[in-house]
């Protein structure tokens, strides 16, 4: 599976639970089968207090994110008012935090089975089945959930000091709402630029390297994307999965960014985590590893989302613009790369 997210959206009256995985075509059977696994297994009471604390610092960071702006905030604010009152949002974080594994598995058991399920397999073309069925479908998942498999490897998740989410609510004082920009320059150099905002118990952080498209040519056209990506699924002391349920449980999210002139990381994080999820990031900055099999996996991904950015109406023709603008210099190239490049590099590279 390259990509899989969930989200629960619901009306005063209705409520969907929606699961979106993307993949190539011949991995959608064993994709459904472990989808529904992993569903028998929270109707099944098996769901870890770490599991239970990441969740909750995952809806408290989405949340959080969700009113860092004046739209969200109005957004947040129409939908608890169409739940009955718009004050319900101030005690949204808390009644997340009452949430129970018990009352989670009482959920999965009440709405969570096969009388509610629609599925929807969007295929291109030439990977179209022909026959298929909606019963073809059902018999292949229940074959699959019948087969027995092993207990499922949970990751280490090291020294790292895990915070369950608070459920207060945050007031800050407007005095202390925005302070003036801070400019220092550390022992290693670099510089850092900060600005305090106690509006939200978030920290935003941005780690940016000089380089990017301008150090990038036709033959390596991608590199940057390669490097940022591949960074982030291991270090000499951790691997992909235990840094993705780190960030996960810290109540954090992490972004590439390749520009023009310098490319780096964009983190955002629960305030009373920042630390820990620093150390996280700074592993990954100083010491990635970059294995083959992971470096494998992120070329493909690549390669499928620059041929998914041409049917981008927005952004695709600034591409061709940036290109004809600049035919013969790196910023003329596709700020994801280009599939022939990206395809000859090496882990050495």
């Amino acid at each position: 599976v390259q990509a899989i997210r969930s989200e629960a959206f619901g009306l005063k009256d209705l409520g969907v639970f929606t699961i979106e995985a993307e993949m190539e075509a011949k991995d959608i059977q064993n994709a459904e089968i472990e989808i529904f696994k992993e569903i028998e297994k929270i109707k099944a009471g098996e769901i870890s207090d770490l599991e239970l604390v990441k969740v909750k610092n995952t809806i408290k960071f989405s949340y959080l994110s969700s009113i860092e702006t004046a739209g969200g905030a109005a957004e947040n604010l129409a939908l608890f008012e169409s739940y009955g009152d718009y004050r319900l949002g101030e005690e949204y974080l808390t009644k997340v935090e009452e949430v129970t594994a018990d009352d989670i598995q009482k959920a999965a058991m009440e709405y969570l089975i096969p009388e509610n399920v629609s599925i929807l397999e969007y295929r291109p073309a030439r990977d179209y089945e022909e026959g298929l069925s909606a019963t073809m479908i059902e018999e292949r998942i229940k074959t699959g959930l019948s087969m027995k498999t092993g207990e499922a490897m949970k990751p280490e998740m090291g020294k790292i000091e895990i915070k369950p989410a608070k459920s207060q609510q945050n007031q800050v004082s407007s005095r202390l709402a925005s302070l003036p920009v801070k400019r220092e320059k550390l022992s290693c150099g670099a510089g850092l630029v900060a600005k305090e905002n106690h509006s939200l118990p978030l920290v935003s952080l941005g780690i940016y390297f000089k380089g990017g498209r301008v150090n990038e040519t036709k033959e390596n056209s991608g590199i940057s994307q390669l490097v940022l990506k591949s960074s982030l699924k291991g270090t000499e002391t951790k691997g992909a999965t235990e840094i993705f349920n780190l960030l996960e449980v810290l109540g954090a999210s992490v972004e590439t960014v390749v520009e023009a002139d310098y490319f780096g990381y964009q983190i955002k994080i629960l305030s009373e985590n920042w630390e820990e999820g620093l150390k996280v990031i700074a592993d990954v900055v100083k010491n990635p590893v970059f294995h083959t099999d992971e470096l494998e996996k992120e070329k493909r991904i690549l390669s499928a989302e620059i041929v998914k950015s041409q049917d981008n109406m927005a952004d695709y023709p600034v591409e061709l613009f940036y290109r004809a603008t600049f035919p013969d210099y790196p910023y003329g190239l596709n700020s994801l790369g280009d599939k022939d490049a990206i395809e000859s590099l090496t882990p050495k590279k």
